[in-house]
């Protein structure tokens, strides 16, 4: 066993100890130094794994020095733990389990990741942050559904302040901060909704206004920053998982009043055609255009007040640009910088805002 025999004890945060994490409810055992003894090459059982994050955890609440070589070693021993894409028994067991909980909710995880994002090292806040998209993305929905039911947008903004952040250097840290936004605003989606079998009217416009409130206002200052950085965000090869957040707000605005009036109030609108115009990655360019050609369509299907939010969403980033770019991202085309699926998006959208090819030719 790699992990000694007299540190196991430190798996279980909450059994004894000296020191609170700040509002985080959490109790350490600043003595337990199992994480500082770690051979990267050993053979770790999942009980091994547990020991060691709590340590780890431990050592950033301890605000234990941590020079570049414990930097690295945090860093690489969370993408290590980090679960693949389908690993989905693995997700839900590290939520879970990873921290010793006397019930079956993941709070004392949740807990560990705030303690782990306060670290003042951004090496370990960004593999914090990936560590925790990788296992919530991976995870089942009962498990998304809990951590985002409650103040976990705004705790984590706060914690982390983001918008105090250079953008050069953290894009990695943002890219996954904003997937794990946009996971937590997707829980107000139509096709979310009714893997709940949430499909009542009532109870689909209450649960979008607990989202509203929880995960789309506390984002107020922070999409301000993504949208006044966009021109950086847009040649970041990942662009930064801006696409995906922007996206998301996007889809669900018609269907929740307050969420509309939110987006069009914001520099949202006005940032989509000019960061359109910028994105050099095709993959980003075209999701956010699927978010666009998914919204044009879906909001038809709804009813007449949801049509007519959509509509406004649709005049708004006209007025903005969103025709002239998308035509002038066709005309740039010309030496097949985008792929096909791309160029297939906005012929799609562009049609369904009533463009006429031959118009444009003449």
């Amino acid at each position: 066993m790699s992990v000694k025999e007299d540190d196991v004890n430190s798996r279980s945060l909450c059994a004894t100890g000296s020191t609170h994490a700040p509002d985080s409810g959490l109790t350490v055992q600043l003595e337990h130094t199992a994480f500082l003894n770690l051979d990267s090459n050993s053979h770790l059982s999942f009980e091994d794994k547990s020991t060691l994050y709590c340590s780890l955890v431990s050592l950033v609440q301890s605000n234990h020095i941590f020079d570049e070589a414990l930097q690295d070693k945090t860093v690489k021993f969370l993408e290590n733990l980090k679960p693949g894409r389908t690993a989905l028994q693995l997700a839900n067991q590290i939520i879970s389990k990873l921290v010793p909980s006397p019930d079956t909710t993941q709070s004392r995880f949740i807990d560990s990741i705030y303690i782990l994002v306060s670290s003042p090292h951004t090496k370990i806040v960004s593999a914090a942050l990936a560590f925790l998209e990788g296992s919530f993305m991976s995870s089942s929905k009962r498990y998304k559904t809990q951590v985002f039911d409650v103040d976990f947008v705004p705790r984590i903004l706060s914690i982390i302040q983001p918008h105090t952040l250079t953008v050069s250097g953290n894009e990695n840290l943002f890219c996954s901060l904003n997937h794990i936004l946009s996971s937590s605003i997707n829980l107000a989606h139509s096709r979310c909704m009714d893997t709940f079998g949430i499909t009542e009217p009532p109870t689909l416009h209450n649960r979008r206004e607990i989202i509203f409130q929880r995960h789309i206002q506390p984002l107020s200052q922070y999409l301000s920053f993504l949208c006044s950085n966009r021109y950086f965000f847009a040649t970041v090869e990942s662009s930064g998982g801006m696409q995906s957040l922007l996206g998301r707000v996007l889809q669900i605005s018609p269907f929740h009043h307050p969420t509309l009036e939110f987006v069009l109030a914001s520099p949202i609108v006005m940032t989509i055609p000019s960061f359109l115009s910028f994105v050099e990655h095709s993959g980003a360019l075209w999701n956010i255009l699927a978010d666009i050609l998914y919204l044009m369509c879906e909001w038809k299907k709804h009813s007449t007040e949801v049509a007519q939010s959509g509509k406004r969403m649709i005049r708004a980033l006209l007025s903005d640009g969103m025709e002239d770019t998308l035509e002038q991202l066709l005309l740039s085309n010309q030496n097949c910088d985008f792929s096909g699926g791309v160029v297939l998006n906005c012929v799609f959208v562009l049609r369904l805002l009533g463009w006429n090819k031959k118009s444009t030719e003449q």
